[in-house]
């Protein structure tokens, strides 16, 4: 328990240390995917599009890996123990995007339709 205390402590001080003043405000970008490669691509396009636009960009930070397993008989009526077992995997990437008090106007980006974005500003 104190180990993760520490740890946790640490990362909240890395965080401070990176945060620059003249920034005011991050926007956090939570990206989901069941297809790995989908996400990798959007996330290039998210930092060029980024370095384009020059903001200050951190990420992306992989998430782990959530993996859902289901298991499910072959046949309905006999061989109880033949089973088949199936998996899905949902792939997170997260991306702090600080600025400062310029709107975010012309920040536009063709997500694909496999990938869940969700985000965040935090002051």
């Amino acid at each position: 328990m104190l180990k993760l205390k520490s740890e946790l402590k640490q990362r909240e001080f890395k965080i401070k240390a990176f945060a620059n003043p003249s920034y005011s405000a991050i926007l956090r970008i939570y990206l989901e995917s069941f297809d790995n490669e989908l996400i990798n691509q959007t996330c290039e396009a998210l930092k060029t599009q980024c370095n384009e636009n020059k903001y200050k960009i951190v990420g992306p930070i992989a998430l782990p890996t959530k993996r859902r397993i289901y298991c499910l008989l072959r046949s309905p009526h006999v061989d109880k123990d033949s089973r088949e077992h199936l998996e899905i995997r949902t792939y997170k990437r997260i991306f702090d995007i600080y600025f400062t008090n310029e709107p975010l106007n012309d920040f536009k980006l063709d997500i694909p339709a496999g990938v869940l974005i969700s985000s965040q500003i935090r002051h």
